[in-house]
This record gives structure tokens, sequence and C-alpha cells, in this order.
């Protein structure tokens, strides 16, 4: 069976998370009292998001960039010009609050209120959800289908998409899958206001973000499966990471048989076309 549209033999999904300020104030609220601090995070939106839409801009990419709607409330300026420049607009959360944390009733107004604030300011309702922290409620995934979202980008189960509640029913969510692996925020980061413990993201050079991610890029792109690296502004938009970007995206397109596109796009390639994730049996048997 054909996986990907156009005979493509792996897909892959670019994304950001526009956590920017809201990291910090959701971390610890002393933070709004420490300008350089939130200086720092700032940056993600006032600089970094622009570099960013730069380079996809010259690479005709187009991407996902999931905002929390703090972020798009202290910067809708950034927020519309990710939409002017034909990129999709994600949910992930109000301040950044992990939904693990949540009592059911407050995750469930954050998104109806997240859902909200994000269509007034693009002029469309988003589809698409990562979770803050990554983690989510056991019951989250049915809150998402409840809400009609067309899927969620938060969870590490497979490097192939798939789709969250019972077959045959038509509002399963689709999975695009994601992985620590290839996250920038692990490499890149120091913020000691805001990680309980700094001295774990230490900072890899732009070389070794490129070789990790071009591994687990290689390792996809065999296995046919989805690859989705993950920025946020903050990080992947500093002068020495903007290079990593870029690489990147000139690795896939150099293959010229990865369909790369945003998470909307293809999570309804996957939902209309019936592709499914090889079984276990068909894992074994590939070359």
């Amino acid at each position: 069976m054909k996986l990907w549209p156009n005979d493509c033999v792996a897909a892959a999904l670019v994304s950001f998370d526009v956590d920017c300020e809201s990291g910090p104030l959701f971390a610890d609220e002393r933070n709004a009292e420490r300008p350089i601090t939130m200086s720092q995070f700032e940056y993600g939106a006032t600089v970094g998001v622009y570099e960013i839409l730069r380079i996809l801009r010259r690479r005709d990419v187009r991407a996902t960039f999931f905002v929390p709607t703090a972020t798009a409330e202290l910067h809708p300026d950034s927020v519309r010009m990710i939409v002017a420049e034909g990129h999709e607009i994600g949910l992930h959360g109000h301040l950044h609050e992990p939904p693990f944390r949540l009592p059911p009733a407050m995750e469930r107004e954050i998104l109806e209120s997240s859902s909200e604030i994000l269509e007034k300011l693009t002029g469309s309702r988003s589809v698409g959800y990562r979770a803050p922290w990554a983690e989510v409620n056991p019951s989250t995934v049915d809150l998402l289908r409840e809400f009609g979202l067309l899927y969620d980008s938060s969870f590490m189960g497979d490097i192939f998409p798939y789709l969250h509640g019972v077959e045959g029913d038509a509002d399963r969510l689709v999975e695009l899958p994601i992985h620590w692996s290839t996250d920038d925020w692990g490499y890149s980061l120091m913020a000691p206001h805001v990680l309980g413990a700094p001295e774990i993201n230490v900072v890899r050079t732009a070389d070794d973000l490129i070789s990790l991610w071009r591994d687990v890029y290689v390792g996809v792109r065999d296995m046919g499966g989805l690859f989705t690296p993950t920025g946020h502004p903050e990080v992947m938009g500093r002068p020495n990471r903007l290079r990593v970007l870029d690489e990147i995206l000139a690795l896939i397109q150099g293959d010229g048989d990865v369909y790369l596109a945003a998470g909307e796009d293809i999570a309804n390639w996957w939902k209309t076309s019936a592709s499914k994730a090889p079984t276990g049996q068909e894992r074994m048997e590939r070359p």
C-alpha cells in the first residue's frame, strides 16, 4: 500500500512550539519580575520567529507552529505574520500548563478558550494540538476528539502516524508522533530560573545537533515513517541554531522523495487515504 502522497517514501513535519514567555511564567510566577530571564524568552517571539520564517520562505516549506495563547496575546503581530506566510497554527495550551497536572474541568476550559482566542486572531479554527510539557491526562484524547480536532502531535508510540479511538469511529484522532531526540530544547537551552536542573540541558554545537538529527532522519526515511523535528523560536531562532534548521531542511529536500508538509496536511492524508502503519510482521520483512 502507498503510504505517502506523490509516491514519496517517507514524510516530514517541521514544527515549532512558540512557548516564549509562557514557559518561564508557568515555571515560576516570580520570573515576571526577572527582566533578563524574560528577555531570553521574549526573543523567541520578537526575533526568533522572524528568522525561522525567513528560512522557511527561502526553502518554500510550510510548517506548523503550536502557540500558547499567552504568547498570542503578548505577540499578536508575530502570530499574524506566521499566518500571513502561509503556515499552520496549532493549539498548545494557554500558559504552557501541563495537562497532566490539571483537573479535567480546567483542561476543558483552557482548550475551549485557547481555540476561541486563536480563531479570533488568525481567522481560522485550529485542527491540531500539542500538549505542553509533552504529557496528558488519560482523558485528554477523548477531550480532543469531542472538540473535533483532526490530530494530536504529542505521543511517541511509533514513527508512523496512528489513530486514537475505536476502529470504525468517524471521529478518530490522528497521532503525528514526536520524540525527545528531535526536540531542540534538550540540547540548546540554559535558563537557571526556568529549568529545575539547568545542567541537564548541556548545550551542544550546531554540528552535533545536525549529526544527531541526520541520524534520526536517515533511520525514519529508511523505515518509511514520519520525521518530526521540533523547534522553539527562543532556541532555534538563536544564531547558533538557525543553521541546524536550514541544513536539516536542505537534507530533506535534497532527497526529493519525502513528503514535507504541515501537520494538518499530513493528518488529512493519513485519515482519508486509509494509510496504515506496517504490522509487526511487515516490519520484520523490510529489507
